[in-house]
Parts: structure tokens; C-alpha cells; sequence
């Protein structure tokens, strides 16, 4: 009797130690990202394309988001994030990126402040000031 139940026990112990997913990862986090040089002044109610490339360091990566949050009518806050996913298996060695451009119309006579985020400079955020006028 002991024998069959220990003989059960080991099984089920190597069968569950065995299973896929002990390894499993999956987040979401903001990645590096570089904007297009942005004008020092613009015209008002005229769109101008930011260009925007985000990139995450391996091929565990996916799923690449950019994001504008806009805060009143003269600020606004860029940044990128992705997912990572892995299952245990080794990253391929390739750059995951994300190539967006997108359009900015001011719509306020104001000077407006453009912040974007890049986690992997000394600096992580670049703060751009444009002027707008009217025409």
C-alpha cells in the first residue's frame, strides 16, 4: 500500500514539475522612444506631424503603444510602452520598433510645453517649448 501511494506521489510530482509555465513573464512597461525637432514657433490651428519611433531591446517585446495625455489646453505628455512576454525560452537578438507619426494642431494662443518620457536617458525628459501665433 505504501508502495502505490508513494509511487503516486512521484509521479504526480514529476508530472507538475514538468508542466510549461513555470517561467512564465508577462509585463507591460514604458520603453525608449525619439521625436522628430519640433518647430519654435508654430501657427495656430495648422497641423504639424510629429514623428515618433519607439523601441524595445529584444524580440520578447510586442505590442508597442505610443500615448499623448493632454493636460489643459497647452500641455502634453508623450511616451511609449510595450509588452514583455517570455515563457523561459531566450529573447531573439532583434529591435523591436514602432515607426508613428502623430498630428498636432495648437488650438490655443499660447505657448505650449511638449514633454516626452524616455526611460533609458540620463535625462528622461525632454520638455519642448513652442511658441504659437496667430496668423
Amino acid at each position: 500500500m505504501k508502495i502505490k501511494i508513494f509511487t503516486i506521489l512521484a509521479a504526480v510530482t514529476i508530472l507538475t514539475s514538468c508542466l510549461e509555465g513555470d517561467n512564465y513573464i508577462r509585463y507591460r512597461d514604458y520603453i525608449p522612444m525619439e521625436a522628430s525637432l519640433l518647430p519654435d514657433t508654430m501657427l495656430l490651428n495648422e497641423t504639424y506631424n510629429i514623428s515618433i519611433i519607439a523601441t524595445a531591446p529584444n524580440g520578447c517585446w510586442h505590442s508597442l503603444d505610443v500615448f499623448v495625455n493632454t493636460e489643459a489646453d497647452t500641455a502634453y505628455y508623450f511616451s511609449a510602452s510595450a509588452t514583455f512576454e517570455n515563457h523561459g525560452e531566450v529573447c531573439t537578438q532583434q529591435t523591436v520598433t514602432l515607426d508613428t507619426i502623430i498630428p498636432f494642431t495648437p488650438k490655443v494662443n499660447k505657448t505650449h510645453l511638449l514633454y516626452f518620457y524616455n526611460p533609458s536617458d540620463l535625462n528622461p525628459i525632454r520638455i519642448d517649448t513652442v511658441y504659437i501665433k496667430a496668423e
